[in-house]
């Protein structure tokens, strides 16, 4: 039993781009909320009170459809300068950037400023979240969108080609 390092270990084909950073920071204050039929805002608005720098995830069903008491929660979040995110239990799933084929609940949760983690799982997206802003504690909303949903640091999201790019 154990583990044995072995010093002349054969490396992954290919070699680095760009030199491995130790970026250790996890900002621990996001939290994941998975939408219930008949989930009451008021109890995500608590969660959003205790806290005013609280980072949401919220899994959604389908199209990303948010009940608008629930839009009004977190517009009043997004405002104050955090970042809300909606991941989807139907993989690619929940709102887009192009806002075609979605309802007036979709929309107003876009507008709000809430935005999709495309294929992230709910548990990828609430990690990512936490190092991003770990890792870059005075980023601005649109900083965050960038690190969150334009990059991959280990195949968590599925980039479009012209988009792709290294995290490190």
């Amino acid at each position: 039993g154990g583990i044995e390092l072995m010093a002349g270990a054969r490396r992954r084909a290919g070699k680095r781009k760009h030199e491995l950073r130790f970026m250790p920071e996890f900002y621990p204050h996001i939290t994941a909320i998975k939408m219930q039929p008949g989930m009451n805002h008021e109890m995500v608005d608590l969660i959003c009170g205790a806290r005013s720098d609280i980072g949401l995830i919220i899994e959604t069903y389908g199209s990303g459809a948010v009940p608008k008491k629930l839009v009004d929660v977190i517009s009043r979040h997004v405002q104050r300068g955090f970042p809300v995110y909606l991941s989807s239990s139907c993989g690619e799933s929940g709102i887009s950037d192009t806002m075609q084929g979605h309802d007036e609940d979709a929309i107003a949760a876009y507008q709000a400023g809430v935005r999709n983690v495309r294929d992230m799982s709910t548990s990828a997206a609430t990690v990512k979240l936490m190092h991003v802003i770990g890792n870059n504690p005075n980023a601005d909303l649109e900083t965050v969108e960038e690190e969150m949903i334009g990059k991959s640091y280990a195949g968590e999201i599925t980039l479009p080609a012209a988009q792709r790019k290294e995290a490190y």
